[in-house]
């Protein structure tokens, strides 16, 4: 079935006992081609050559362009700030203004 060099990946998880020994075998797992396993369950392991990556690539090599664009979400504009009114200035108090020359008499 396959050479010795050869590795392999588990199609399916399951457990068995192989050699008197209990076994977990998780799907995607490299097993090698001479395993015990492989030869009691051939049809639970398959070759590592795929024809697409097993990881997807997260960001773009460089000169390359991702031809995918996520559709943007509207979002409402906030309010502008109403301006906070200024102060009015506090009234001069009417009549005359007295001086300290003023009291004296001159």
């Amino acid at each position: 079935m396959a050479k010795d060099a050869e590795s392999l990946i588990v199609l399916e998880s399951f457990v068995g006992t192989v050699d008197g020994e209990e076994r977990l075998f998780r799907i995607g797992d490299p097993v090698r081609a001479s395993d015990p396993a492989v030869k009691k369950w051939p049809h639970l392991f398959g070759p590592t050559n795929f024809n697409h990556p097993l990881v997807e690539q997260a960001t773009a090599a460089p000169g390359e362009k991702r031809s995918y664009r996520f559709k943007s979400k509207k979002v409402a504009a906030k309010p502008e700030p109403k301006p906070e009114p200024e102060p009015e200035p506090e009234p001069e108090p009417a009549g005359k203004a007295i001086t300290l020359a003023g009291l004296k008499g001159e």
